[in-house]
């Protein structure tokens, strides 16, 4: 018998925006957070105009930043910034419970848990704080062996090579691997052809007019089920 991993993505899967939260007028260069650094470099001395571009400039160099990263490149104030970024997070993250309550489960049958997104780890530490899954400070809950974000992989798990860096990582093999998100090609399609053992989809909309592959399960409750694919 081989013990297995869930390796379960963030966005959509377990949290979800607040209607309204990523209406264009609220971002700045495609991001809900980079306003609050607009806003800082701007008590700082620099205009709105010249914050956005400085702003621009650091995720240009620097393409697989990470919030802190930024912070600090910009010399922003860290605890301030990211006060006002938890309570963006408490204001506008939703939670999907059904996701929460399954890696709950898997965590209670000692089923080692890693997150994969295409946010980098800080992002993701606090999307998962608003799901209680990680501490205010970032801390993940004991039982979550890791989190892969965007500036651990080298960018995002649409690419084969990402999902490499990420089990490479965790000194795993594919194999051991179940994964565990709401989207058929990111979340199961792209990690199968890498060679990981099973997929659970979570489908928050339609799912495309596909046949699936027969490593792919459709969550539905009740779930204890699905801990079959990881005890086979």
């Amino acid at each position: 018998m081989t013990s297995r991993v869930l390796f379960a993505d963030i966005d959509n899967t377990v949290t979800f925006y607040r209607p309204g939260s990523l209406s264009p007028e609220r971002l700045l260069h495609g991001n809900f957070l980079f306003p609050i650094l607009q806003q800082h470099l701007h008590y700082a001395g620099y205009s709105m105009q010249e914050s956005s571009s400085l702003i621009q400039e650091e995720i240009t160099r620097n393409v697989f930043w990470s919030y802190s990263s930024l912070i600090e490149s910009l010399n922003l104030p860290s605890e301030k910034v990211f006060a006002e970024f938890r309570q963006w997070h408490r204001d506008n993250i939703l939670v999907h419970q059904d996701a929460v309550a399954f890696i709950h489960q898997a965590m209670a049958k000692c089923i080692p848990v890693y997150f994969i997104s295409n946010n980098p780890v800080d992002g993701c530490s606090m999307k998962l704080a608003c799901a209680g899954l990680c501490t205010e400070a970032g801390t993940p809950l004991p039982g979550i062996a890791g989190i892969f974000g965007t500036d651990v992989m080298k960018g995002c798990k649409d690419r084969a090579d990402c999902w490499r860096q990420a089990i490479s990582t965790a000194n795993l093999s594919p194999q051991q691997i179940v994964t565990f998100g709401d989207n058929v090609q990111e979340d199961g399609e792209i990690p199968l052809a890498f060679g990981v053992f099973h997929s659970i989809i979570i489908p928050r909309a339609p799912l495309p007019a596909i046949d699936l592959s027969p490593q792919i399960t459709i969550f539905q409750e009740p779930i204890d089920s699905l801990f079959s694919w990881f005890f086979s």
